[in-house]
């Protein structure tokens, strides 16, 4: 936790105690902004992608296996196996 993250937790803080308790103006419209930047920060996270979804069938696996990675340079000169 650095120094930012205690920042933050103190501006919602103050925002709730301030803003929604007090009934500062201001401290509403920090914490509406604060608010807005979060929700617009979780929609924006990568989400996973499916490549396929299968049903097994009774006696049926799976089998996951890592292919190891290869460098860039290996990748451009198209010798990675």
């Amino acid at each position: 936790m650095g120094v930012l993250d205690s920042g933050l937790r103190l501006i919602r803080r103050q925002s709730l105690r301030k803003g929604l308790i007090g009934g500062s103006r201001v401290w509403m419209v920090v914490g509406g902004v604060y608010s807005l930047l979060k929700v617009v920060r979780r929609m924006s996270r990568a989400t996973d992608t499916v490549i396929a979804a299968e049903t097994l069938k009774p006696g049926e696996s799976v089998l996951i296996e890592a292919l190891p990675r290869t460098s860039r340079r290996d990748r451009r000169r198209g010798t990675a196996s």
